[in-house]
């Protein structure tokens, strides 16, 4: 597939800790990180996970892989811990007007 550059909201603000050290590591040892997310209206993307996999690709200008998301697809995250309609996750990060960073990424959509 192609890589393009994406405009990507990731669910939380992440500060550097020793997590990011240890996704930096994962992502050298693994190649670009896969991130589910949703594309929104204005053609954005809403990651549902991977806030420190985001960030750090964003500071090593490291490609990611995004794997679409249907609305009513249900799956499982951190964010709310259970099994939910991917509307209902985005719509929860929306509602609660958390710190979204928002980052230009190299991508590949599968």
């Amino acid at each position: 597939m192609k890589r393009t550059t994406i405009t990507v909201h990731a669910p939380h603000e992440v500060t550097a800790n020793l997590h990011v050290e240890h996704v930096w590591d994962e992502m050298r040892r693994r190649g670009a990180p896969r991130i589910r997310a949703v594309e929104m209206d204005d053609g954005s993307w809403q990651a549902l996970e991977g806030s420190h996999r985001l960030w750090v690709a964003s500071e090593q200008e490291h490609p990611i892989v995004i794997v679409p998301c249907n609305p009513n697809d249900r799956i499982t995250t951190d964010v709310l811990g259970k099994r939910r309609l991917v509307r209902q996750i985005v719509r929860h990060m929306v509602d609660m007007q958390w710190e979204r960073p928002m980052y230009q990424l190299e991508a590949e959509i599968k």
